[in-house]
Order: C-alpha cells, then sequence, then structure tokens
C-alpha cells in the first residue's frame, strides 16, 4: 500500500511548558492560531520592534509603558491559562526571555529578538554598537547620535 500524501491529525499536540514559581504553564504552539491570531501576534511583534529601534534621545517614558504593555500581550497570547496575577509579577526581561523561547521552539526567526535585546542591553549600559551589529539601531550612540 502506498503512503499516504497527507497524514492529519485532530489530537492535541504536546506542548512545551514554562515553569514560573514552580508551576508548569503550556506554551501555545503555532498551529493553535488562526490568520487572525497570527496577524496579531506579527503585529505586536513589530510594534515592539518600531520601540526598539526609537533613537535614545527620542525614547520616552510612554515608549517604556507601551513596551511593556506589548510584552504581556504577547505573553498572554503565548501561555495558556496563565493568570493575571502571575503575569503582572513577571518582569519585562522574563517576558522578552518567554518570547525568545516561543520562538525559538517554533523554528522561527529570531535575529530581530537577538537585535532588539542588543539595542535594550546598549540602552541600559550606554554601550556603543559596532557598525558591523546585527541590530538594526547599529549606529545609534549611547547620546542618540548617528
Amino acid at each position: 500500500m502506498a503512503e499516504p500524501l497527507l497524514d492529519l491529525s485532530t489530537l492535541a499536540p504536546t506542548r512545551p511548558s514554562i515553569r514560573i514559581d514552580g508551576i508548569d504553564y503550556e506554551m501555545a504552539v503555532m498551529g493553535d492560531f488562526g490568520a487572525v491570531e497570527l496577524f496579531r501576534i506579527r503585529t505586536l511583534g513589530n510594534e515592539a520592534l518600531a520601540v526598539q529601534k526609537v533613537k535614545d534621545k527620542d525614547y520616552t517614558e510612554q515608549h517604556a509603558i507601551d513596551f511593556s504593555t506589548n510584552l504581556s500581550s504577547q505573553v498572554q497570547m503565548l501561555l495558556t491559562g496563565l493568570p493575571d496575577e502571575v503575569l503582572a509579577k513577571l518582569t519585562d526581561q522574563m517576558k522578552g526571555r518567554i518570547l525568545e523561547v516561543f520562538f525559538e521552539t517554533t523554528g522561527q526567526d529570531t535575529a530581530e529578538i537577538v537585535g532588539a535585546k542588543r539595542a535594550r542591553t546598549r540602552r541600559q549600559t550606554g554601550e556603543k554598537s559596532s557598525p558591523d551589529s546585527l541590530d538594526s539601531t547599529a549606529a545609534t550612540q549611547k547620546d542618540g547620535s548617528t
């Protein structure tokens, strides 16, 4: 008998989990999302990257608030059953790490995430980037000049 051309399963996939304070929370897999959810994830990701690209001299408290809210929205979509009170205790760095793990686990390209992480680290430490950096904001200096 020939091999089937398509083998579909409606059984729930095995999901990876993230442990927070000793409790495991299942992480969504790409197959959990329909077109609308995938569009929303992409939109949130693009919005987060746009905030990361803001030059230091133009970066405001509102940018930080928007970025933090964005991270929370993404984590809520990715960790099924995560209670609001647990989400509220997570730092932005923890939320960012959850996003990185999700994209690494799903095989998505993480180059932009890594670039955003480098930009954030530079902003926090005052480090100047090198011209050959993978970061899309590589030309930005600590003082915001390009």
